[in-house]
């Protein structure tokens, strides 16, 4: 593997837009960063990206991350493999005990054996709250630097090994039919599945109610991440569960102080600036061949309902945790920010 392509020299990166050039080149979402004499200075992702957007940063010091996890050259390469999959990250640096950079492990370039679990990807939503950019296009058809979403889904999964696909489609679905075809251009396998009417995020799954024998891989059509799904499927296993969720941890921080106080108007206590983590959905999901008899015919029904009427009955539904890269685009201002 040519790791270079994945390196940039800090003295290369003069201004901003240098960095997103970098970034797009890697194909990757991440970017390593190094010195003159190739020692590690740290790692910049697509996440870092967008914060500094959102907080109008454009020093490029600032935006690196100084303490990515690494791997040391002297340690079992598998094992590096093995921990890039526990902590969900798609690169590790791999340096020297000088911490001079040395080879680059990416699990996007890492050969797996294929897998027989089916994926099925929701593209038959109208895309309203980006229009009019989905006027004449559905939302999963739009381009990311130049490639639809829908193609970046499903070459993501390809290369994690995974080649029997099922896409859900409606508004303007033969658009996404013509493109794709039955698969053979990517050499995977693409059925349709064909709505007549809005069924939500999970009403289409009936459909496969005889056809599936194994654990599928649920998501929408309209999501950029760097998951571990082999991963996320093998947690669903283990942990017996009829359905997992994919969770994103978010971070947000109140830009004033906060004070709390009684119904005597005392203060109790003051936070400046307080931070408050809390977990979002994905739009990703695990669900066992059974949990299907839950889905009604030609019915809208969405994910959500599914997960409450397993709890419901109390039966096993799980949560998988995950930290890294996840762009939902869902508004005009997630796809420009995909874009840049």
């Amino acid at each position: 593997m040519n790791f270079k392509k994945y390196c940039h020299k800090l003295s290369d990166l003069k201004i901003f837009d240098d960095v997103l050039v970098a970034l797009e080149q890697t194909g990757v979402g991440s970017l390593v960063v190094i010195d003159e004499t190739s020692r590690l200075v740290g790692l910049i992702t697509d996440g870092d990206i967008r914060r500094a957007l959102l907080k109008k940063e454009t020093n490029i010091e600032a935006i690196i991350n100084k303490k990515p996890e690494i791997w040391l050259n002297t340690e079992s390469r598998q094992a590096g493999i093995n921990h890039m999959k526990k902590i969900h990250r798609n690169i590790l640096p791999i340096v020297d005990k000088e911490n001079k950079l040395v080879d680059v492990l990416c699990l996007d370039e890492i050969s797996f054996d294929t897998i027989d679990n089916p994926v099925v990807i929701m593209a038959g939503g109208l895309g309203t709250r980006l229009y009019p950019l989905t006027k004449e296009t559905p939302k999963p058809m739009l381009l990311i630097n130049g490639k639809p979403i829908l193609e970046r889904i499903i070459e993501k999964l390809i290369t994690q090994g995974f080649q029997n696909f099922y896409i859900s489609i409606n508004y303007l679905g033969e658009q996404i039919k013509e493109y794709f075809k039955d698969g053979s251009k990517w050499d995977i396998s693409i059925k349709y599945i064909e709505e007549t009417k809005k069924l939500g995020t999970a009403g289409a799954l009936f459909q496969l109610k005889k056809m599936i024998h194994k654990p599928l891989i649920v998501m929408n059509g309209d999501i950029i991440t760097d998951l571990d799904f082999r991963h996320f499927l093998t947690f669903h296993q283990e942990m017996n569960s009829l359905s997992t969720m994919c969770l994103s941890k978010q971070i947000h921080q109140i830009p004033f102080g906060v004070v709390e106080f009684d119904s005597d108007f005392k203060i109790i206590s003051m936070k400046e600036k307080p931070k408050h983590e809390y977990y979002v959905n994905m739009g990703i999901y695990v669900v066992s061949p059974n949990v299907l008899e839950y889905i009604p015919e030609n019915e809208y029904y969405d994910m959500p309902t599914l997960f409450q009427n397993l709890i419901n009955d109390k039966k096993n539904a799980r949560v998988f945790v995950f930290d890294g890269l996840w762009n939902d685009i869902g508004r005009v201002e997630d796809y420009k920010l995909a874009n840049l």
